[in-house]
């Protein structure tokens, strides 16, 4: 492709999905989406990654995140977006943004930050994807993508075997527009972190922070020029002119929140022990086949698959006020041929064939019981070639479905210390925590292996505690 036949494309795109001047940045760029369609979308995700990973149970923390993305949102370019801001109860330390304007953060990533400074850092970038329309336009870069290497292959078809090449420079390009998206982000996030008055250099510290924990997670031998993010030094760079120390920082009402907030997995979402998969949450454990691949899905959703590929488990919570009356629902559905549910084991029980459209059929055993957050179902299931090779470990651990006690369940949980000054080796030895310094070291910002960084007053340590209430 020459630059003659990109600017043409971009040109007849213009054309045909229209431009329009981006309400952040005021530069015509194309779109394929009205600020309609946007919303649509972001909405129909929203229901999607919130019954996923499922919601932080503490209200007051969801309350004060929402009320400072508003304030954040009501000085931006687009205030009568349907701004939603959520803490979702999840470990990996991460935010992002759907079209518009529905803002996620993670319960991880708030233990990692030490003030509402921070946390207004956070979300002000991430309304700045929203309100630079990034989203929209990396769909339209897809698509583009897309038809100009389709058209080469028709128009030149000498460029076809070349095309895994065009492909793998234009995915390059893409990463480069996502770096400066980013930026961008930031550049926007400053300014309404400044115009709802917060001190703007919390960027700085967020952004080293988290570097290091991409530093931490990720394999040393990824290429930078993959990444999808540009390095931090790159962006703090990028921005260390215009932030400033004159505003609000917020720390101890920050912190007073986040105390006791679940540090990590939490282990009322579901862990493996042994042969074994136990869910606190829903009050209920089963023993899986030897070999299969199990894995969690948020909080109520469990699956495993067999080594040949052929046959799975799933795990969920089932809408119904018995176990009895959520078997007889099952075996009753329309596409459902199943023998009469049968009490035994402590649980009913019932084999079925379900069959599909395209005329696959499917066998399987389903099993119900009644768990701490009500009734349980599991299926294990198989196509109908394949059922009899997996029917004797698939009835065997459809059985040994059964409530347990969740009490004696312990969390992880953030604990603030206020005590000090004390360098990160003393806070360590005087406060011990259940975390490896590393992981002390990055949720009080400092630089892994410095122990002599003095750490914040007040420090955040790591404990063991019973579960308790869900937060």
């Amino acid at each position: 492709m020459n630059g003659r036949r990109v600017a043409t494309a971009v040109l007849l795109a213009c054309s045909i999905a229209g431009c329009s001047r981006n309400p952040a940045t005021l530069v015509g760029q194309l779109t394929l989406v009205d600020e309609r369609a946007e919303i649509a979308m972001g909405r129909a995700a929203d229901r999607q990654l919130t019954a996923r990973f499922g919601l932080v149970e503490d209200d007051r923390l969801q309350s004060y995140v929402a009320e400072i993305g508003r304030t954040l949102a009501a000085g931006s370019e687009r205030p009568r977006l349907p701004w939603r801001f959520r803490v979702l109860d999840e470990p990996a330390v991460n935010a992002f943004a759907l079209p518009g304007g529905f803002v996620y953060v993670t319960r991880g990533l708030l233990a990692h930050l030490g003030s509402e400074a921070d946390l207004a850092a956070v979300l002000g970038h991430e309304i700045g994807h929203v309100t630079a329309r990034h989203s929209a336009r990396r769909d339209l870069q897809e698509r583009l993508v897309s038809a100009a290497l389709g058209a080469g292959a028709v128009l030149e078809p000498r460029l076809g075997p070349g095309l895994d090449v065009a492909a793998n420079a234009v995915h390059v390009l893409m990463l480069e527009l996502g770096r400066e998206d980013e930026r961008e982000a930031d550049g926007l996030g400053v300014r309404y972190a400044e115009h709802a008055g917060y001190e703007t250099r919390a960027f700085i510290p967020v952004l080293r922070t988290l570097g290091r924990v991409e530093v931490a997670q990720r394999s040393d031998a990824m290429p930078v020029l993959l990444s999808t993010h540009p390095a931090s030094e790159k962006r703090i760079r990028a921005i260390e002119g215009t932030v400033t120390a004159r505003g609000r920082a917020g720390d101890r009402e920050y912190l007073g929140l986040i105390d006791g907030l679940v540090f990590g997995d939490d282990p009322r979402a579901g862990y493996f022990r042994g042969g074994s998969f136990v869910h606190p949450g829903l009050g209920v454990s089963l023993d899986l086949p030897d070999a299969w691949v199990s894995r969690r899905s948020g909080r109520e959703i469990f699956a495993s698959v067999s080594p040949d590929g052929a046959a799975a488990l799933t795990l969920a919570t089932v809408a119904a006020d018995s176990a009895e009356r959520a078997a007889r629902t099952f075996a009753a559905l329309p596409a459902v041929r199943a023998c009469g549910p049968r009490h035994e084991w402590g649980h009913w029980e019932c084999e079925f064939e379900h069959g599909e459209k395209d005329g696959e059929i499917w066998r399987g055993v389903a099993s119900f019981t009644s768990g701490a957050a009500g009734v349980v179902r599991l299926i294990g299931y198989a196509r109908a070639s394949s059922f009899d090779a997996h029917r004797i470990e698939l009835a065997a651990t459809a059985r040994s479905l059964r409530a347990v006690d969740a009490r004696a369940v312990t969390v992880r949980r953030i604990q603030l210390v206020d005590a000090g000054p004390l360098r990160l080796d003393e806070f360590l030895a005087a406060f011990p925590s259940v975390a490896p310094e590393r992981t002390v070291a990055m949720v009080n910002g400092l630089e892994p292996g410095d122990r002599d960084a003095v750490v914040p007053r007040p420090a955040k340590r790591i404990v063991e505690s019973r579960a308790g209430a869900p937060r």
